[in-house]
């Protein structure tokens, strides 16, 4: 179970774990994580002083990792931020945290990562398409999606 207080390499002070209600007064209560600049609700962790948000995917991302998504290569968690580059899941533009393998042009949300391959969101603000956004589509590297 993660932790009540990290210390984030994006945000130099303490981020501590809190739970958002989801709605308040009929109203979403949203926050916008400024690791991966997509909006979030529910448990966030928050730097209160700065209105700092990051998603818990976010915040507790590991800086490599193998995903199904692309099991050709091993992902690296890097910042993308003012990039027009696309989700390999969702197809929306990566703004911030994004997983990549660089051989392969190949990007993905931190949030979408563990996204079936037909699924809908994990994230209501966040919406996903039925199936990989480039379904037919190949990496660089040869290998097909």
């Amino acid at each position: 179970m993660a932790s009540s207080q990290i210390q984030h390499f994006i945000h130099p002070h303490p981020l501590c774990k809190v739970s958002l209600p989801v709605v308040f007064n009929s109203y979403p209560v949203v926050f916008n994580c400024k690791g991966c600049n997509t909006f979030g609700s529910g448990i966030s962790y928050r730097c209160s002083d700065c209105d700092f948000d990051l998603h818990e995917e976010c915040a507790n991302a590991p800086s490599t990792l193998s995903s199904y998504h692309h099991p050709q290569h091993r992902l690296t968690l890097v910042n993308r931020s003012g990039t027009a580059i696309g989700c390999y899941v969702c197809g929306e533009k990566v703004n911030g945290f994004s997983y990549t393998c660089p051989p392969c042009d190949f990007d993905v949300h931190p949030l979408c990562i563990n996204s079936p391959m037909v699924s809908s969101s994990p994230n209501p603000y966040h919406n996903h398409q039925q199936q990989p956004h480039h379904e037919s589509a190949k990496h660089k590297c040869g290998q097909s999606f």
